[in-house]
This record gives structure tokens, C-alpha cells and sequence, in this order.
């Protein structure tokens, strides 16, 4: 799987932040890859370059996100292929998430998943709404998901959490920064620790 051979790369990766100042939180921006290997393995890689730096994913930030927001039933979107989403599926389970649908697009060219239309992801997104579903997770990075989440928020009257907009606003909180309202989502309403 793709995703496992980015473990080995990791410590060479956070070497290249050394002459960068004192760091509020580092972020390992890949989806897929931290269900995979795993949020505490990816954060122990990290520390033994930058000690005690807090370490970020996008699965546990999208975790903790759920978490603030109150959620347990999610529909999940991801860009993948089930066999790169089934471990994600697992690891939410894991969470202590419900998953009350889970679609996969089927795409497996980060290129071709950076090209996915905001049209697409809105459409895709609101095609898991259930009437359990308390909130919709939309996973990967290199997804341009951002600026879909108002919409679908409007649409459907519950939250969405996206990869990137949780890793963000967990960097945003470790840093002290205020995230107040915009169209980020009721995510960024959320400021208490």
C-alpha cells in the first residue's frame, strides 16, 4: 500500500524543519497514510527529530473536531479506492465513530484527486446524508474540499469535517490562534480548548 512506504520517510522529512525557529505544532498532512500508520507512530517519528513539538493528522484532528462538535454518526467521502478508505473506516470504528455511509470515488492519481470539481464533492457529499447522519467527514489533503463546506453545511444542516480544515484548525489551536467564523464551517466556530 502506498501509504505505508511514506512511514520510512517521515524522520527525513521532519530533519528538514530543524533550522526553522521553535514550532508551536507540525503537521503530518496525509490522510490516508496516518489511519494507516498511525497517529501515535507518525507524532514518535516526529519527536525524536523535534522534541515535545505537538504533532498533528488530519484523521486525529478530524477525530477531535467530532469530538468539540459533539458527533458520533458520520458519512464519510474519500477520493480513494476502498482498499486505501477501508483502513480509515476501520480507524473512525475504532474512534468510537459510527459510520452511516461511507462512499469512495475510486481514484487513485493524487493529481486527478487534486482535480475533483467543487460541483462533485457537494454532490458526492450530500449523496451520504441519512437521516442518522449527524455530520459528514470528507477525507484527503490533496481533495479541494475547503471550499465546498458552506455549501454543504447549508444543504444539509449538519456539519462537515474536512481533512485539511481540521489539521488546520488543530495547528490554529496549538498555536493560540482564534478561529471565529468564516467559511470554514461550524468547525471554526469552535474556539475553547
Amino acid at each position: 500500500m502506498p501509504a505505508q512506504r511514506m512511514a520510512p520517510r517521515i524522520r527525513a522529512a521532519a530533519e528538514l524543519l530543524l533550522p526553522v525557529g521553535p514550532l508551536d505544532a507540525v503537521c503530518y498532512a496525509c490522510t490516508a497514510a496516518s489511519v494507516v500508520i498511525g497517529d501515535d507512530a507518525v507524532a514518535q517519528v516526529i519527536n525524536e527529530v523535534l522534541d515535545d513539538v505537538p504533532v498533528v493528522t488530519p484523521s486525529g484532528a478530524a477525530i477531535h473536531a467530532f469530538q468539540k462538535l459533539g458527533i458520533r454518526k458520520v458519512s464519510v467521502l474519500t477520493p480513494y479506492r476502498i482498499e486505501t478508505s477501508q483502513p480509515m473506516a476501520d480507524y473512525f470504528t475504532r474512534q468510537g465513530l459510527e459510520i452511516q455511509k461511507f462512499l469512495c470515488l475510486g481514484i487513485d492519481d493524487d493529481g486527478e484527486i487534486a482535480r475533483v470539481s467543487r460541483e462533485s464533492i457537494i454532490a458526492a457529499t450530500v449523496a451520504t446524508d441519512t437521516p442518522e447522519t449527524e455530520a459528514f467527514f470528507i477525507s484527503c489533503t490533496a481533495l479541494p474540499a475547503i471550499d465546498a463546506i458552506a455549501e454543504i453545511e447549508q444543504i444539509t444542516g449538519k456539519p462537515v469535517v474536512t481533512s485539511n480544515q481540521a489539521a488546520a484548525w488543530s495547528m490554529m489551536r496549538l498555536a493560540d490562534m482564534q478561529t471565529g467564523q468564516n467559511n470554514f464551517g461550524r468547525l471554526f466556530g469552535i474556539n475553547e480548548t
